[in-house]
């Protein structure tokens, strides 16, 4: 991703966010039904995965703006919650209408 961040470049990542995170839950899964003792709290679910999809989308969306706020998480870092909440809220609607057209472009919907 040099340069211009493209509608491409974020169906790419929602597509390796989608197979990374069911890839885990499947994982995730197999473990219980083995009776192994899964140290990982997280539950992947469906609701988890769209919201961290969603997340990483924004702060995608966020920085093809150019958004000052994004400048600003970026030299504060992503442990300065409060900024990168706010600006993940910002363009969260956004980002979900992404994963959507990215849903329905995989089922043969559009």
């Amino acid at each position: 991703m040099n340069g211009v961040i493209t509608d491409d470049d974020i169906f790419s990542k929602i597509g390796a966010i989608m197979t990374r995170q069911e890839q885990n839950r499947r994982l995730q899964e197999l473990a219980n039904q083995s009776g192994l003792d899964v140290k990982n709290t997280f539950q992947f679910t469906e609701e988890s995965t769209k919201n961290i999809a969603s997340s990483i989308v924004a702060l995608m969306l966020a920085k093809r703006a150019q958004d000052p706020a994004y400048e600003h998480l970026c030299r504060v870092g992503l442990s300065h919650r409060s900024s990168k909440v706010d600006l993940i809220n910002k363009y969260k609607d956004q980002a979900n209408q992404m994963i959507e057209r990215y849903k329905l472009e995989q089922s043969g919907r559009i």
